[in-house]
């Protein structure tokens, strides 16, 4: 009778210690997304927590992805979105951005963009010199290209948007253990029950 009392606690005591530890906490299933796109001649990013809402007056840092050198900062507004106009130096050198999003309790995530997303230099056209027409037939095709790209990467964004929200969208360590402690807090409850119930 004193072994089946003690059967009963043990259990008892797993159950409970495995719905504590192993169920996800809201703190800790936080992850943060962020998403970056060129429209013209700024960079807008949007970054949100996963699972629940925007990060609001997250800390947005850009870096150049080559050298390391910190560019600037801006805050997320209550929507969690952030735009920047992107660095002269950037296009000039052709790095690549890695856009930092740092929001609460040391939560943070990263995205690049690629130098190829970045608008080019806008060529200089000679003027009064023989063979000015074809540089400035040149220059006009590199225009209407460059124009053409960046209405295609708006256009594109949506969608690049969410694919990087489906490649995010995967089953974490910290699921599979919340999911275990489930199983066996739910195991332990029923042997705990079923033993109470045989003791009568």
């Amino acid at each position: 009778m004193l072994s089946a009392y003690y059967k009963r606690i043990f259990f008892f005591l797993i159950a409970c210690s495995s719905l504590f530890f192993f169920t996800p906490k809201q703190g800790f299933c936080h992850r943060v997304d962020i998403f970056c796109w060129v429209e013209g001649d700024q960079i807008k990013c949007e970054a949100k927590f996963t699972p629940g809402g925007p990060v609001k007056s997250g800390e947005i840092v850009v870096y150049s992805q080559q050298t390391g050198k910190k560019l600037l900062t801006r805050k997320t507004d209550q929507e969690g979105k952030a735009s920047f106009k992107i660095p002269d130096m950037a296009i000039k050198k052709r790095w690549d951005l890695k856009v930092v999003c740092n929001a609460e309790m040391g939560h943070k995530n990263f995205w690049v963009v690629r130098a190829d997303e970045l608008p080019s230099i806008k060529p200089g056209v000679s003027s009064g010199k023989k063979g000015s027409s074809a540089k400035e037939t040149v220059a006009d095709r590199e225009e209407l290209i460059k124009t053409f790209s960046q209405i295609l990467s708006k256009q594109l964004a949506p969608v690049k948007k969410d694919i990087a929200e489906l490649k995010e969208k995967r089953i974490s360590l910290q699921d599979v253990l919340g999911g275990l402690g489930y199983i066996f807090g739910l195991v332990g409850v029923a042997f705990y029950l079923t033993g109470k119930k045989n003791s009568r």
